[in-house]
């Protein structure tokens, strides 16, 4: 909890400089953001909370630049963008069949045969890679890495999109996702129960930009919550 605590403190931290990554190989691919900011004004970030039960994806076609998140592609297969922090079988868990943009958020070790964990020594092609971190970035080669939800929008920050659409935020059923997996980890439920102050501590990074979150019963209350159908209304 304590590090958690710290991560919203660091969160407030101005821009940092870039650093040099050692595990940069020819396979990782750096993020192109002057294309990537060009696409879209407005950007869909769909997470994996039960309210999403039901709710027919098809109408997030079009709407914007669409970022969905671990196994919710599957369900958002015409997403712009796969995105993940979790690089635990990332191998495994990439959507193969995907036509977007892969995207991972990786500790500054990956790629290295020193890495802590053996799934982070290799480096995957066809991904583009950010460095995780453990606080709201400012530093476009940095991604917040607490949890896939919030580092998505830390991407869609650097996007500098003016409009950012929350699905599947809910931070308050901790122990399923919306396609029925359980959580397997308890870390998973900490960081969970903590993503209320997590979101609440980077907002005021989002000062003269929209972020609605479609979620009308999130725990995640620093943006205006509303139903999915009505956030889409404003699209």
């Amino acid at each position: 909890m304590r590090s958690i605590i710290r991560a919203e403190r660091l969160g407030k931290r101005s821009q940092r400089p870039s650093i040099h990554w050692p595990g940069m190989a020819e396979t990782r691919q750096p993020v192109d953001w002057h294309t990537v900011i060009e696409q879209r004004d407005a950007v869909l970030i769909v997470a994996s909370g039960p309210s999403l039960r039901g709710f027919d994806f098809e109408q997030l076609r079009g709407k914007g630049f669409t970022i969905a998140i671990n196994d919710a592609v599957k369900f958002a297969p015409f997403a712009d963008a796969w995105f993940t922090v979790d690089t635990f079988q990332l191998s495994r868990r990439l959507p193969q069949e995907f036509e977007g943009t892969r995207y991972v958020a990786a500790p500054p070790e990956f790629g290295t045969s020193t890495a802590r964990c053996a799934c982070d020594r290799e480096v995957l092609p066809g991904c583009s890679y950010l460095r995780r971190v453990q606080y709201f970035s400012e530093d476009p080669s940095e991604i917040c890495g607490w949890n896939s939800a919030l580092g998505a929008l830390n991407f869609a920050y650097h996007m500098k999109a003016k409009r950012i659409v929350l699905f599947g935020v809910d931070a308050n059923n901790l122990d399923s996702y919306f396609y029925g997996k359980r959580r397997a980890w308890a870390k998973q439920d900490s960081v969970m129960r903590s993503l209320p102050r997590l979101f609440k501590a980077c907002a005021d990074k989002f000062a003269g930009r929209e972020v609605i979150n479609a979620s009308p019963a999130s725990a995640v209350m620093c943006f205006p919550r509303t139903a999915p159908g009505e956030a889409l209304k404003r699209l």
